[in-house]
């Protein structure tokens, strides 16, 4: 993971994008790590995009994605609480 890190580390239009589909996505605390992962799940909805590569963009216009792209959603939030 360490190796890909700067491939998947959130640009600035992504960290605005999450703020504005999640709200606070600081990490403080094993409470917030359960509350985005519950938000992820919640407002990201099990559905094909269809969108090759993948587009955190799309995935968080259209509301939804396939496990993978729930997860790198998670993953660029916690890089960007350089928590990974």
């Amino acid at each position: 993971f360490k190796f890909n890190r700067h491939e998947i580390k959130p640009n600035s239009e992504e960290i605005v994008l999450l703020k504005k589909s999640f709200g606070n996505i600081d990490i403080n605390s094993i409470d917030d790590i359960i509350r985005i992962n519950s938000l992820v799940i919640k407002k990201i909805k099990h559905g094909l995009i269809g969108k090759f590569p993948i587009s955190i963009k799309q995935v968080l216009k259209n509301k939804k994605g396939l496990c993978y792209d729930r997860s790198l959603i998670l993953q660029k939030i916690m890089i960007y609480n350089d928590y990974l």
